[in-house]
């Protein structure tokens, strides 16, 4: 059984049949204006739920974005460590991405560029700097790419510092590496080697420290370089008035890259075997 209130569809039709041709045109009209309507009201429908489609996926993206610049966890435009001045980039990785953050202008500390891809993210980041620092934070510099006359690569593994330039590389470690050991004179004059440095790159000799505190006898000190790569030349020499148990000596910032040798010859020899302690530090660039 039909429902009271229900529209029977049959009836409202053959009325419209039998109706005047006046009353036809205005109920088509009113047909054709509730058609219209509901049309347009389903494309309101569409828009808005591709908007929303839309928002919500933007408020992902910048959810992500967001969540890595909190993550990361990278000091940014200051002092990295004393070899490591402002940088204009960083890189940096964060669970499977390599992070670009901005470390100068007005965008310093925002997230330009991440991607699974190291070299990617590099060549992002060189391409967008035209002059200026990158530092590579953990991270090892792909050393095919092209590096301009103005950038700077700075690379930072394990605490070993590299540094990258269109002509070249540096490295320097944080702290100098200290050698001690012992060197034993004989009693004698001749001249003996202490202690031959044969460095492989370019070395700095901070400081090279002699404990004399043994000698009874004045000796002479010599430093030689192998200038040439070959022969050793003398660079300088000492002769020391020595008393037991009161000298000690210090040499100071030798930056080489051929062999370096220091030596000792005692005036008068010594009766019997001398011990001389020494330490010395060396950065390797």
């Amino acid at each position: 059984m039909a429902n009271e209130n229900s529209i029977n569809l049959s009836k409202i039709w053959n009325s419209f049949l039998t109706a005047s041709f006046p009353k036809k045109v205005v109920a088509g009209l009113f047909i054709i204006g509730i058609i219209l309507s509901l049309a347009y009201a389903a494309q309101q429908g569409v828009n808005v739920s591709l908007n929303l489609e839309v928002q919500a996926r933007l408020d992902y993206l910048e959810t992500q974005q967001q969540l890595l610049n909190d993550t990361i966890n990278i000091p940014v435009n200051s002092t990295i460590s004393a070899m490591i001045k402002e940088a204009n980039y960083i890189i940096a990785p964060h669970d499977s991405y390599y992070c670009l953050i901005n470390g100068t202008d007005d965008r310093a500390g925002r997230l330009e560029y991440y991607s699974t891809n190291k070299t990617k993210t590099e060549q992002f980041a060189l391409g967008n700097m035209t002059t200026g620092l990158l530092y590579l934070k953990e991270v090892t510099h792909n050393t095919s790419l092209s590096i301009t006359a103005t950038q700077t690569v700075a690379q930072q593994i394990s605490g070993k510092i590299r540094y990258f330039t269109s002509t070249g590389s540096t490295s320097v470690t944080d702290c100098p590496v200290p050698t001690t050991d012992t060197f034993v004179l004989t009693s004698d004059t001749d001249e003996h080697t202490i202690v031959t440095l044969t460095p492989t790159s370019v070395e700095q000799v901070t400081n090279f420290y002699l404990d004399l505190s043994e000698l009874t006898q004045n000796c002479t000190l010599r430093v030689y370089l192998k200038i040439d790569g070959v022969n050793y030349v003398e660079m300088t020499s000492m002769t020391l008035t020595v008393a037991a148990g009161t000298k000690g000596l210090a040499l100071k910032d030798h930056v080489i890259d051929t062999d370096w040798k220091l030596t000792i010859q005692s005036v008068v020899a010594e009766g019997a075997s001398r011990s001389i302690d020494y330490r010395y530090f060396v950065n390797v660039y």
